[in-house]
């Protein structure tokens, strides 16, 4: 389980899934980034952005979706005790 409540009984509760855990770490590496992006990037340098580049810039961030989906996913399976 990613992120685990205990309660006086040593029960966990799961507060974020996989998914959710990555949507709040990738929305607030947005909010982080975007004012510098903005204060780095000038008008002129955002026009000479390709269409290709846009392209692949997407296809980056799919890819970094699945893997950290694959590995959120694989980590609520694990255990920190489960390594000898």
């Amino acid at each position: 389980m990613l992120v685990e409540q205990v309660d006086d009984n040593n029960e966990c509760d799961v507060l974020y899934s996989p998914a959710e855990f990555q949507f709040y770490t990738c929305s607030a590496a947005f909010l982080f980034h975007l004012p510098v992006s903005m204060f780095l990037l000038d008008d002129k340098q955002a026009a000479q952005i390709s269409s290709s580049t846009m392209v692949l810039m997407f296809i980056n961030g799919l890819m970094y979706h699945c893997q950290t989906m694959m590995a959120f996913s694989l980590m609520q399976f694990l255990s920190p005790l489960t390594h000898r």
